[in-house]
C-alpha cells in the first residue's frame, strides 16, 4: 500500500508540473495570437478599399458579416442626424451583429471611419454622416491638410 501511495504522490506532482507547463505555454501562445491578430486587423484595414465597387468581384466579402462601415451608416441614419460617440457606435454595430475585429473594437472602428469620406466628426469623439453634416470636412481631409497637402486632390 505504501508503494501505491508513493507512486500516486509522484504521479500527482508530475501531473501538476505538466499542467503548469501547459498553462504557461497556453498563456504565451494566447499573447502571441493576440499580437498577430492585432497586426492582421491593421493590415487588413489598410488593404480594404474605402468605396469598393459592387461590380468588383475580385474579392467577395465574407458571407457571415457586412462591412462595419456600412452598418455604421445604418446606425447613424437611425440617429436622424445626431452625432454618436464612437464607443457607443461600436457597441451598437456589435449589437446589430457586426464583427469588429481586434482587441479594442472602438479603436478599430475609428481607424475605418477616419479613412471613409461618408463620415465626419462634427465634435471631438462623435461621428455623423457627411450627408447630415455637409459643412463639416471629413477627418481624413483635415489630417491631410495638417500634413501640408490640400486633401481635396488626394484619394484616401
Amino acid at each position: 500500500m505504501a508503494d501505491l501511495n508513493t507512486f500516486l504522490s509522484q504521479e500527482q506532482k508530475s501531473l501538476i508540473a505538466e499542467r503548469q507547463r501547459l498553462q504557461e505555454q497556453i498563456s504565451t501562445s494566447e499573447k502571441e495570437l493576440k499580437n498577430v491578430t492585432e497586426r492582421l486587423v491593421h493590415v487588413e484595414g489598410l488593404l480594404t478599399p474605402i468605396h469598393a465597387s459592387e461590380d468588383d468581384s475580385s474579392e467577395a466579402p465574407s458571407p457571415d458579416y457586412r462591412d462595419i462601415r456600412d452598418i455604421a451608416v445604418d446606425v447613424l441614419k437611425s440617429q436622424r442626424g445626431e452625432p454618436m460617440h464612437y464607443a457607443s457606435l461600436a457597441r451598437e454595430i456589435q449589437a446589430r451583429g457586426g464583427i469588429i475585429p481586434g482587441v479594442d473594437a472602438a479603436n478599430t472602428l475609428l481607424s475605418r471611419l477616419v479613412r471613409d469620406e461618408r463620415f465626419v466628426r462634427p465634435k471631438r469623439g462623435h461621428y455623423a454622416l457627411k450627408s447630415d453634416h455637409p459643412d463639416v470636412e471629413s477627418v481624413g481631409v483635415r489630417r491631410r491638410r495638417v500634413n501640408g497637402t490640400s486633401g481635396k486632390d488626394q484619394n484616401p
